[in-house]
């Protein structure tokens, strides 16, 4: 009999959680009739937390049937741990340890994360990009490491492609515009130069391009940390100043903007991709993965982004790219995770404007381009395909 330790963030509602859930599932559906799976749940900051078998893909109820109190993990031995988090973090409390880490959004790590790697059993990340930015980071800092980094994606919620959940509840029936741009994200910071999904930018420079395309509208699907109700009245707060000064510059050429917020369901996601998002815009200054894009373009939504980082691996040539410069990050963004000579990417406002323009102009030739990376990305990041990866690097 094993025993198998699973330790991460397994109930918050950030990218992380999902990786957590999706370690979880090849786990627990890897193990055989007396394996014990044992699951530490830990914070992710102050994000919420996902407390339903809905919004969870189901394994909200599995998850707490495993749950072990972090008073009692330390008096087990376990066979294998998986820890799911910055490599500072990892623990490594079974005879193999597994660590497994998104990274950073920028092209270096902090050095001390090698020592780290060398420590455990095998590392898991999930993109070449960050693979590449420890690889950077030893290299730069002369330190070697000694355990090769496997890459392994991350795969999309199978009901995303269900059509038998095409029945739509109806709740975006207030946006009343046909060429809209969805924009996802957490407002990180109000300081543009620090925000690492650049939001604010993206608010600014989208509505501003929008002023000259008809009928057209942002939905920003956004939190200022969690999805809480004081959640809700900080981010109208932090958004408002933003939207009235639009307002007072463009008049009557303002798009509309619609605001979104809390938990959603799969299927009111899948709403939002498929029926009125014309294209998802994401201007982050770097993803480790980029969930949001999988799931959109599973979705067969249009995507236009910054042309950095790790999306671009699934996405390839299928999306509508926008030009960049590297920056170095500034030094009120300097941590113990974000390093004084790490760069990330700030996307060109010319190209932005271009590749928008472009977009609506040739509207339906995008909308064929998305249901080919549609069928790519089905084949290629549906959950199967994913665990038999794990099951390969972890056999």
């Amino acid at each position: 009999m094993k025993k198998i330790l699973i330790s991460g963030p397994l109930l918050s509602n950030t990218g992380y959680g999902v990786h957590s859930r999706q370690i979880f599932e090849y786990a627990f559906s890897n193990k055989s009739a007396n394996d014990k799976v044992f699951c530490n749940v830990t914070n992710w900051g102050n994000s919420a937390w996902h407390l339903s078998d809905d919004t969870t893909s189901g394994q909200f109820k599995k998850i707490l049937s495993c749950h072990i109190p972090e008073s009692k993990m330390y008096d087990i031995e376990y066979d294998e741990c998986y820890s799911i988090d910055y490599p500072k973090d990892w623990l490594a409390l079974g005879k193999t340890n597994i660590g497994v880490t998104a990274g950073v959004e920028t092209d270096l790590v902090p050095k001390g994360w090698i020592n780290c790697v060398n420590k455990m059993s095998k590392v898991i990340v999930p993109s070449e990009f960050t693979k590449n930015a420890f690889v950077k980071t030893s290299e730069l800092n002369e330190i070697k490491l000694l355990k090769e980094i496997h890459v392994i994606p991350e795969y999309f919620y199978e009901s995303l492609t269900d059509k038998n959940l095409d029945s739509f509840t109806g709740y975006l029936s207030g946006i009343n515009t046909e060429q809209n741009l969805l924009l996802i994200g957490q407002i990180t910071s109000l300081d543009s130069k620090c925000d690492r999904k650049n939001i604010i930018n993206a608010i600014e420079s989208s509505a501003r391009i929008l002023s000259s395309i008809e009928n057209s509208g942002l939905i920003l699907k956004l939190n200022a940390g969690n999805n809480s109700q004081l959640d809700f009245v900080r981010t109208k707060e932090l958004i408002k100043p933003i939207i009235d000064n639009l307002k007072n510059e463009l008049k009557e050429k303002s798009p509309k903007i619609y605001l979104l917020h809390g938990n959603l369901s799969e299927i009111e996601l899948k709403e939002l991709y498929t029926t009125k998002a014309s294209a998802l815009l994401c201007l982050s200054k770097g993803e480790g993965f980029g969930l949001t894009l999988l799931e959109a373009a599973a979705c067969g939504c249009p995507i236009i982004a910054t042309n950095y980082s790790a999306y671009t691996e699934f996405l390839g040539d299928k999306f509508s790219k926008v030009e960049y410069e590297l920056d170095v990050i500034p030094d009120s963004k300097v941590n113990n995770i974000f390093i004084k000579q790490a760069r990330w990417a700030n996307y060109l406002n010319k190209s932005l404007h271009k590749t928008i323009v472009n977009f609506f102009n040739k509207k339906s030739d995008y909308i064929n381009i998305a249901k080919e990376l549609q069928d790519f990305i089905i084949v290629n990041y549906n959950k199967q395909a994913i665990l038999d990866k794990y099951k390969e690097c972890l056999k």
